[in-house]
């Protein structure tokens, strides 16, 4: 009988995260599946905090309690993150005789071209116009996302 406990004692103790996963827990689950399938469904479209609640048919209250808790930040900061991302890899295919600044940032949804630049600059590293003039081969880093890796997709995929 002691043997027995032993053993169940430590197949305890081995494996301490073995639970059934909440109601909660899997109806957070499945909404961040559904975000991640709004997102992917046109990888290049810029996309905002009330079309994609609608598209996955939940409240921004729902969806900002999920994408906290996943994302470690808000979906209106997490789909700004993913337009500057597209705009970068827009401005580094672009020609710089064939396009402007002004154009990819519209294309993207952006519309206060300052305001751009600056946040942009934060996160590059480089103004926008320096990405464009650049030669592609310069910068082929430019298709990678820019968020930490602990912010993807990789846990509810």
């Amino acid at each position: 009988m002691e043997q027995v406990l032993r053993q169940a004692l430590v197949g305890c103790l081995a494996f301490p995260d073995r639970r059934e996963p909440s109601s909660c827990e899997s109806r957070h689950h499945t909404i961040m599946r559904r975000f991640r399938a709004v997102l992917e469904e046109d990888p290049t479209r810029a996309l905002y905090v009330l079309e994609v609640a609608t598209a996955v048919g939940v409240s921004l209250r729902s969806l900002s309690a999920c994408c906290h808790e996943y994302l470690g930040m808000g979906p209106k900061r997490y789909l700004l993150l993913r337009r500057m991302n597209l705009a970068r890899r827009a401005l580094s295919a672009a020609s710089a005789t064939e396009t402007t600044v002004t154009e990819v940032a519209t294309q993207h949804g952006f519309w206060a071209f300052g305001r751009f630049a600056g946040e942009y600059k934060a996160l590059f590293g480089e103004l926008p116009s320096t990405t464009l003039h650049r030669p592609a081969i310069e910068h082929p880093d430019a298709t990678r996302l820019v968020i930490p890796a602990y912010l993807g997709f990789a846990e509810f995929g």
